[in-house]
């Protein structure tokens, strides 16, 4: 019973072969000698995992600090305009004895105008966008550029824009489902093509309505990088070409 567990434990036999198995020849245990030296570390066998210069979502478009800036002042003055005319002009209307009562809702009304208007003109503006990149298209700015050189029409975006109440909201699509398009007082050139029911949950109510138009300053996307400017040109030239191609299958 011990013989078969020594032989079945090989370095066990070679720490003991000198008082366990006196008996047992040199050839015998020259063969447990090349076992013992043909064992390696499992570590010197793996394969080394390619270092990912790119994230998977890669900014490829931002309008600037500038612009950003300048429209959040906007908003911001609108809503400061409107809650000034609530709270202080409309009440001491109402309160003047000389003043018909429904001059102080017809203030309040037009002090909202303003805030309206800028909101619906300005929700398309878009902020900054993300592009989804393949594994592969992130090893090296070579293989970023190889694949964008013609961009699957699949390929996932991410548009972000900013809310009256300055918070940031995401939109997710792909590139078939936008088409080039002027639309809001010339303050939207994309426009979504296709309905949430395609491939798009249900939203809950209180997220709102999603939002289906944009504005996008320049096709020249970011100017941070010039790999991810070019990205974002040739995905806007993919998506013009791609609605070109829609017009005459029509």
């Amino acid at each position: 019973m011990s013989f078969l567990l020594l032989t079945r434990c090989p370095r066990v036999l070679l720490a003991t072969r000198s008082r366990v198995l006196p008996s047992v020849g040199r050839p015998y245990l020259k063969a447990f000698d090349g076992v013992k030296s043909s064992t390696r570390p499992l570590t010197s066998f793996s394969t080394p995992i390619a270092k990912l210069h790119y994230p998977e979502k890669l900014a490829v478009y931002h309008v600037g600090v500038t612009k950003t800036v300048f429209l959040g002042c906007l908003k911001l003055t609108t809503i400061f305009l409107f809650t000034y005319t609530c709270v202080f002009v409309a009440p001491k209307i109402y309160q003047d004895v000389g003043q018909p009562q429904w001059l102080g809702a017809a203030v309040i009304a037009a002090g909202a105008v303003p805030l309206l208007f800028v909101a619906y003109i300005t929700s398309p503006f878009v902020n900054f966008i993300r592009i989804k990149l393949p594994v592969f298209a992130r090893r090296s700015q070579e293989q970023l550029l190889r694949w964008s050189k013609d961009i699957p029409l699949d390929t996932e975006i991410e548009i972000a824009t900013i809310r009256l109440n300055g918070l940031v909201r995401y939109s997710r699509l792909r590139l078939k489902d936008l088409k080039e398009e002027s639309g809001r007082f010339g303050m939207a050139n994309l426009k979504k093509v296709t309905s949430d029911a395609d491939h798009s949950p249900k939203r809950p109510w209180w997220k709102g309505r999603e939002l289906k138009v944009f504005l996008i300053g320049s096709a020249k996307g970011s100017r941070r990088s010039l790999s991810n400017s070019v990205v974002w040109e040739r995905a806007f030239e993919r998506i013009r070409n791609n609605e070109n191609a829609r017009k005459e299958s029509h």
